[in-house]
């Protein structure tokens, strides 16, 4: 009931989970016992303050003062503040950033590094000219490294030119610039053809630009642009088969291809209420889901069954509107036979009472609602 109740969010709401989600059980394990290993040092040293032998100078001048003490004690505490709030969210980056700078604060304070312990070219033999002797196996790595720096430097650049690309045909297609749209999404795809984000939303423009072909009589080009849409989708879906995203943008486009469907062979629609059950299961308390689940049913004819899945719909998110008027919709269609004549009162009279729990309890402006209310009344 709130109002991000169909907003998609991007991580985890547990940074631990996240961890596991995102970088498996190595990653989770090796952050975790980052962590531990600094709370094990700052207990440590909370246990026993006198400090090593061999730093008494700085130890007991500057360590074991009383402001030092005390802002390494908040610095601990509110790193465990961090820990416990993310255990119960996520991390945003300033968060992320005082996780890993917080341990260095603490160790510098306490003098826990050791200046010796540094990696660093070997100095010259004479103290006089202090040169840095570089031997061949150090060129060689520092080749190998300024190499491999180049080759991902050129990568990024890339990707970055195939991801304006995207944004680009991404905006056209949202403002139903379909054809323009294409050639930056063709380009994004042909630079990187393993990226699911450009291959489905390439999918997406071609299924739009089918659905104009046959509005237009050129069946033979929609076709085939409607083929490889379908080619790009399969793809996508096969390869990532748990991301609920791509089904419902499966069922989008195989909904804008159902314009080509016929009355014997609908094709399309019968493979978009496939895709939106697949959708469901990966997804079963998502009301919008539901309620173009309920939709393609009843498009598709099954008026019974689209009445079950919308009634389910309204018990997930009892303010969905539309909803209820798909369900009030559904409700008369099943009470009237091919003729328009009312055979079935009381599913009719549900249809009624719902449109009237439309007005009185969501949105009496709703214009349709009343329209239709009006047309039953004069119909009977």
């Amino acid at each position: 009931l709130t109002s991000e109740w169909d907003y998609l969010y991007n991580k985890a709401h547990n940074e631990y989970l996240n961890y596991l989600a995102t970088t498996g059980l190595f990653g989770l394990v090796t952050y975790l016992g980052f962590i531990a290993i600094f709370l094990f040092l700052g207990a440590k040293w909370f246990v026993n303050k006198s400090g090593k032998k061999d730093k008494e100078a700085y130890y007991e001048a500057y360590a074991k003062s009383t402001p030092t003490t005390l802002i390494v004690i908040g610095i601990i505490t509110g790193y465990l503040s961090i820990l416990i709030t993310d255990f119960f969210g996520f991390s945003v980056v300033i968060i992320n950033l005082y996780v890993f700078i917080a341990p260095a604060f603490v160790f510098l304070l306490l003098g826990l590094l050791d200046d010796k312990h540094q990696f660093a070219f070997p100095q010259a033999a004479s103290k006089e000219t202090r040169d840095l002797q570089v031997n061949p196996y150090q060129w060689t790595t520092i080749v190998i490294f300024i190499a491999i720096a180049c080759w991902m430097i050129i990568g990024l650049i890339w990707y970055r030119q195939a991801d304006i690309n995207y944004a680009l045909g991404n905006n056209f297609d949202q403002v139903g610039q379909f054809s323009q749209a294409y050639p930056q999404l063709a380009q994004a795809v042909q630079m990187e053809p393993h990226e699911p984000v450009y291959e489905d939303e390439l999918a997406i423009n071609l299924g739009a630009l089918s659905a104009g072909l046959y509005s237009q009589k050129n069946t033979t080009q929609a076709a085939l642009l409607a083929k490889n849409a379908i080619a790009l989708s399969d793809d996508v879906v096969a390869n990532h088969p748990n991301n609920v995203v791509y089904w419902k943008d499966r069922v989008r486009l195989l909904y804008t291809l159902s314009a080509s469907d016929t009355a014997d062979t609908p094709t399309y629609l019968q493979a978009a209420v496939q895709a939106i059950n697949t959708a469901k299961s990966l997804a079963p308390t998502d009301a919008k889901i539901s309620y173009n689940q309920g939709v393609l049913y009843g498009q598709a004819g099954d008026i019974q069954h689209a009445i079950q899945i919308l009634s389910g719909t309204i018990q997930l998110k009892p303010n969905y509107t539309d909803a209820y008027v798909a369900l009030g919709l559904f409700y008369h269609e099943a009470a009237v036979d091919k003729n328009g004549k009312i055979t079935d009162q009381a599913m009719q009279q549900k249809a009624v009472d719902t449109y009237n729990y439309v007005l009185k309890n969501l949105n009496p402006n709703e214009s349709d609602v009343k329209k239709s209310l009006e047309e039953w009344r004069t119909s009977q």
